[in-house]
Formats: C-alpha cells, sequence, structure tokens
C-alpha cells in the first residue's frame, strides 16, 4: 500500500469517527420539557390522558403540588375495567409529572367537585376559597401516588 492510500484511508476513518460523533448514536431520551403553570400542566394531562381508550372526557385540576384528574368514561363500565383505566391514567400522569401527588376518580360524584373547583379557579377564585371541596375530592379519589423528588424517594404529605 503506498503513502497516498494509507493516508486516505486514515482521512476516511477520522471522518467517519466524526460524523459519528457529531450527529449519530444517541441513544439518550428527548427531555422532558420543564414544568410550567399549574393550567399548563392540567391542559398536559387532560390531553394525554385523554388519549386513552374508554375515556370520553379528562378534567385537570392542580392544587399546589398535587394533580387531581376526573374521568368520564364511555358507555358503562364495570368496577374492574374502570380500575384499569384509571390505573393507565395515573400511570401516564406520573411519568409525565413525577413531581406531583396525583389522585385520580371516575366516581361521577368526585368528578363532579373537580370540575367545580377547576371551573371556579379558572374564573379567578383562590384555591383557598375551596379547601373543604378539595379535602372531599382527596378522601374520594381512589387511585393516588405520591410524588418521587430525585434521590428521596415517595414523600409523604398527609
Amino acid at each position: 500500500m503506498n503513502v497516498s492510500r494509507q493516508k486516505l484511508l486514515i482521512l476516511t476513518i477520522l471522518l467517519l469517527g466524526v460524523c459519528l460523533l457529531m450527529g449519530g448514536c444517541s441513544s439518550q431520551k428527548p427531555a422532558k420539557p420543564m414544568p410550567g403553570s399549574p393550567n399548563q400542566v392540567a391542559n398536559l394531562v387532560e390531553t394525554e390522558a385523554g388519549k386513552i381508550e374508554g375515556i370520553n372526557q379528562v378534567t385537570a385540576l392542580v392544587a399546589d403540588k398535587t394533580i387531581y384528574v376526573g374521568l368520564e368514561l364511555k358507555n358503562k363500565q364495570d368496577e374492574q375495567q374502570s380500575t384499569i383505566i384509571e390505573q393507565s391514567v395515573l400511570d401516564r400522569t406520573a411519568y409525565l409529572e413525577p413531581e406531583y401527588n396525583i389522585g385520580v376518580s371516575s366516581d361521577m360524584e368526585i368528578v363532579g367537585k373537580i370540575k367545580d373547583v377547576a371551573m371556579g379557579f379558572a374564573q379567578g377564585n383562590p384555591l383557598s376559597s375551596f379547601s373543604n371541596e378539595l379535602m372531599q375530592i382527596d378522601q374520594g379519589v381512589k387511585l393516588k401516588k405520591e410524588a418521587i423528588y430525585p434521590g428521596t424517594g415517595p414523600i409523604s404529605t398527609h
């Protein structure tokens, strides 16, 4: 092999290496967007939860560091199917917003309370004016998940 072919081979290998380093083999997950305002978080949760099969409408309410998710299900679901759908919403919401405590319910009474508080909050009323309703919602949700803070594990808020 003459000298010019050796130089060409080395140059090709170097160029290939640079190309791979600059644009190629990345196995990192795309970065999650930073958490936004409570309204942005609620909208994201509603959009993502609404993609789950069996859900007719989703109402999300962000109260401090807790997201309450009310589900109106399509058709009449039995308790087991309702629980499966609620668990799917809980899992998806926990993935999207791990720093929040999360409560999910498809019980129509609880969903109605979540809607009422969300509507009142959207109209400019402070969350503090809904403390009784928030307590009833918190006690009525079936599925809950506590926030996970990096390096500390679950944090109890009770």
